[in-house]
């Protein structure tokens, strides 16, 4: 009986347990007078949370980490909370508000000031979410704070990547450009030993004639002992190759070319150990050729590819590049060869995904010239070359 007593207690009082554990951060509709008027009164920093009904990760954030107990007491205690539904409600008149074109957006204001004080584009967990508030009510690295010390010409140098940081989770753009131009023109190869500054580089570096970029490139061994000689090279050859298919990607010959840039990238082709050198090498001279209007030395470096001891992929790019040129620039009656290569290349692809791009490239190439007998045939081995059972 005692045991049945007890059980009933339980149960009756299993809803307030439950209930106990289900605190949450509780959140204001955006009336914002009404929100300003409550912060300064109270003394209290504003947070709002930028949602959307559409949006899962809004939802997942606001299930996991508004409904945290831990965060719900921190917030509640210590900021005016806001919801605003980023389809039916409007920001505040407020300075730096953030861009809305992305969802979940965290910010915080400071009500006295009606500008925002802090930002951050996404959802973090309970740990992340917490430590955000904990630096907006110390108030020393929000990125309004960090604003004014890098305006008023008082950032350190070793805050500038936090700066950086803030700068980007917000999505201030313009302003984050900015600062990072500034930065980079101070940086020297000795503060590339910092993995953080690395990090940085790796992600905004995609300026070959940059001076920092050449005078590491020249010291990249000492990178390589700092870094990595695989993430170091790959980070280089990324920028590369994006300068090489920007430069290469023409068709039909421009009025003029800025051949200085070209051949500032190409002098970086040089180095005795850069991966793949004969696939850069190769391709620095046939496009010197190409922008001379030399287009028989072009051909002849197309058909030096066929023995080249090269990755398929950097061959099938050369073939596309300069067989395009040709094609393009010489009178239609004459191009049959160099399409004919294309499809003689074809064949030597041993990957299928290679050799049958290369047809597809080979039948654009015969309707580019009116044959479509030709055009359909290529485009029928191309097909087949990955779905051998397509025409059966």
């Amino acid at each position: 009986m005692v045991r049945l007593i007890v059980w009933g207690v339980v149960l009756l009082c299993f809803p307030l347990f439950l209930k106990a554990q289900q605190r949450e951060v509780v959140c204001l509709s955006p009336d914002w007078d009404k929100v300003f008027e409550q912060a300064r009164r109270e003394g209290k920093p504003i947070f709002v949370d930028c949602g959307a009904t559409w949006c899962n990760p809004c939802k997942v954030f606001k299930a996991k980490v508004l409904g945290n107990d831990t965060v719900a007491d921190f917030y509640n205690a210590r900021f005016v909370n806001v919801y605003m539904d980023v389809d039916k409600d409007a920001l505040p008149e407020a300075a730096y508000l953030p861009s809305l074109q992305a969802v979940p957006v965290l910010f915080f204001m400071d009500a006295e000031k009606r500008e925002v004080v802090h930002v951050n584009v996404g959802a973090p967990d309970v740990p992340g979410f917490l430590a955000m508030g904990r630096l907006v009510l110390e108030g020393k690295q929000t990125v309004g704070a960090m604003r004014e010390r890098y305006r008023a010409g008082e950032m350190k140098p070793g805050e500038m990547l936090a700066f950086l940081q803030a700068l980007s989770a917000g999505r201030y753009r313009e302003e984050y450009r900015e600062a990072l131009a500034v930065y980079m023109a101070c940086l020297t190869v000795d503060s590339l030993q910092s993995d953080a500054v690395w990090a940085l580089c790796e992600r905004e570096w995609n300026d070959p004639q940059a001076p920092l970029f050449r005078e590491a490139w020249a010291e990249r061994e000492r990178l390589y002992a700092w870094h990595g000689k695989e993430r170091v090279m790959k980070k280089f050859t990324d920028v590369f190759n994006w300068h090489l298919y920007e430069e290469l990607q023409w068709k039909t010959l421009p009025d003029s070319f800025n051949m200085a840039t070209f051949e500032g990238l190409a002098s970086l082709f040089e180095a005795d150990n850069l991966p793949d050198r004969d696939y850069y090498r190769r391709a620095a001279a046939m496009e010197r050729a190409a922008r001379k209007g030399d287009y028989p030395a072009v051909w002849k470096g197309l058909r030096a590819l066929e023995k080249a001891p090269m990755d398929e992929k950097l061959k099938k790019n050369l073939v596309k590049w300069f067989t395009n040129k040709l094609v393009y620039n010489l009178p239609p009656e004459t191009c049959a060869p160099y399409i004919r290569f294309v499809d003689k290349m074809a064949k030597q692809m041993k990957d299928a995904g290679i050799k049958s791009e290369l047809y597809y490239f080979e039948s654009d190439l015969w309707e580019l010239t009116g044959n479509e007998q030709e055009a359909q045939k290529a485009y029928r081995l191309g097909v087949v070359t990955v779905n051998p059972h397509f025409y059966d």
